[in-house]
């Protein structure tokens, strides 16, 4: 629900999903945590041995500075995109496409620290790493899961967004702010002025302004007894 507020088919334009990465949570069938009393001392004194390992590794990579030499794994990601792009031409899907463009950057980025660790001993006596089959398919399991949830979340809205832009009803009056297109967007497709007061909070005048304005840009038409429908799927 969180997320439905923060991209949703109403502003999916804006590009804000593209930037996000969201991995769909298992259920906890109901069930609870068992319940442990946090004691600070206790815990800095019996730190498991995987927990002083994961220690470790986080001071080490906090540490960790300089250009990463992974010339190959650039490539790879770009080879990886190349081919999600090539079927979306296929599929003719401008949402596969929009969506492929930025994995590559989540492939890198979630992957490195791994990629890092298993390299350790070359990255710190030379600075190179040697990127190997592993730390590739690790980065296409990123990418790979990254992509399918961009879709998974995202790919009806921006289907939806794209049919939108091929509709034969777009206007060339570019006056409406994005409050008034936010405004245009709450209101059902067929209206009372009521409607409008009730959904966008504006007073009585102003719903009547706004649907003069829009009956005038051809946005809504007045079916019978105060009734109003829109023409246009988006301003």
């Amino acid at each position: 629900m969180a997320l439905r507020h923060k991209v949703n088919e109403k502003n999916i334009g804006t590009g804000l999903s593209t930037r996000l990465a969201c991995i769909p949570m298992p259920s906890s069938h109901f069930q609870m945590l068992e319940y442990e009393a946090y004691d600070p001392e206790k815990i800095k004194d019996e730190l498991t041995e995987e927990e002083r390992t994961l220690r470790m590794w986080a001071e080490r990579l906090d540490k960790t500075h300089g250009e990463l030499p992974i010339k190959e794994l650039v490539m790879y990601t770009y080879d990886w995109t190349a081919n999600r792009m090539a079927d979306a031409k296929e599929d003719d899907s401008e949402t596969d496409e929009l969506l492929c463009k930025r994995v590559a950057y989540y492939g890198i980025n979630v992957s490195m620290p791994f990629i890092i660790m298993r390299h350790w001993d070359e990255w710190n006596q030379h600075h190179t790493i040697t990127i190997d089959e592993t730390d590739m398919r690790l980065c296409q399991l990123v990418m790979d899961i990254q992509f399918t949830c961009q879709q998974h979340f995202f790919g009806t809205y921006w289907d939806k967004y794209f049919e939108r832009m091929k509709s034969p009803f777009q206007p060339a009056d570019k006056r409406h702010t994005q409050q008034m297109k936010n405004r245009y967007w709450m209101l059902p497709e067929e209206f009372f002025i009521e409607d409008i007061t009730e959904l966008c909070g504006v007073k009585y005048r102003s719903a009547e302004k706004m649907v003069e304005r829009w009956t005038k840009d051809h946005y809504i038409e007045r079916i019978d007894n105060g009734f109003y429908r829109k023409l246009c799927l988006e301003l």
